[in-house]
């Protein structure tokens, strides 16, 4: 009976666990893809950034002289999304990606 009762707890954190990683991964991919969406090829480069530091969910930011790249983490730290917006004066091109 404890065997049962211990294999039972072991499968509801599991269970659990699989549901918090698939809820973090669809987070971090939807918040680089509204951010990459939101950017349009065009707009002014003042524009772009204010939109990037209004960012959600946003674990890290890389500024360049060349643009911006933006770096959601998933479930795991390993696991990346990345929208890279490249701009001087406008925006000239985003990227979304993943990183894993």
């Amino acid at each position: 009976m404890r065997f049962i009762k211990g294999a039972a707890y072991v499968v509801a954190v599991l269970g659990a666990l699989a549901v918090w990683v698939a809820f973090a991964e669809r987070s971090a991919a939807e918040d680089a893809g509204a951010l990459c969406g939101a950017i349009q090829v065009g707009m002014p480069a003042e524009e772009a950034r204010r939109l990037v530091e209004l960012a959600a969910g946003v674990a890290r930011r890389i500024d360049t002289p060349q643009g911006v790249l933006v770096v959601f983490t998933g479930a795991f730290p390993y696991s990346r999304y990345t929208c890279q917006v490249d701009m001087a004066e406008r925006v000239s091109a985003t990227r979304l990606g993943y990183v894993d």
